[in-house]
């Protein structure tokens, strides 16, 4: 199972959409996409087990994670290891990064997603 994904798929098998709420981001404009350095796959089992609507990528390299500063130290149980962090970030139409968001909630990333774009207008 893609580690970048663990969490919040628990969350959304428990509340149907739970942290992804993919209808409420399409609705409002938003394409989502998933990366993780696990293989493509992986995430064609992943993604057809747990039901994602949206498209994930295989970062198998490491590249995009780290070229945006997604792969690094984390703490998990008490132990440091390096693995993908979690990070939510915001394109525009143009393809023009607006925001990341660091400390994603993982149990309402979408809410989290939709409130800041709503303080924004």
């Amino acid at each position: 199972m893609p580690g970048a994904f663990r969490f919040r798929v628990k969350g959304r098998r428990r509340s149907g959409h739970g942290a992804y709420n993919y209808a409420a981001l399409t609705a409002a404009g938003y394409n989502v996409v998933g990366v993780s350095k696990d293989s493509a796959k992986s995430h064609t089992g992943f993604r057809a087990r747990y039901e994602l609507p949206f498209r994930l990528l295989a970062d198998t390299t490491m590249q995009m994670l780290q070229d945006f500063g997604a792969w690094g130290e984390k703490k998990m149980y008490g132990k440091t290891t390096m693995g993908t962090l979690r990070r939510t970030f915001i394109f525009d139409e143009n393809g023009i990064l607006e925001r990341i968001i660091e400390k994603v909630d993982t149990k309402n990333a979408a809410g989290q997603i939709l409130s800041r774009a709503q303080e924004a207008l």
